[in-house]
């Protein structure tokens, strides 16, 4: 994650650490507060929401399959 944020911020010009989440704590600006599992926990269950709203979706109504590697496909 690191690199990649290395990588926008060469395209940018410019210092932007809150680009890119799941970076390493040493040197690089990552969160102490944020787990391995943070993406997979609620950052998906967010979009999802906000995504429901605007296109009119009864989430109670609703089901979802998550298909990915790494945590999200991975988590309880």
């Amino acid at each position: 994650m690191a690199w990649m944020m290395d990588e926008y911020e060469t395209i940018v010009r410019h210092s932007a650490p809150g680009v890119i989440t799941g970076k390493p704590i040493e040197n690089w600006g990552g969160s102490l507060g944020r787990g391995g599992d943070a993406t997979a926990r609620g950052g998906g269950m967010f979009v999802l929401r906000e995504a429901a709203k605007r296109v009119g979706l009864d989430l109670s109504k609703a089901t979802v399959a998550i298909q990915a590697s790494g945590t999200p496909g991975s988590s309880p």
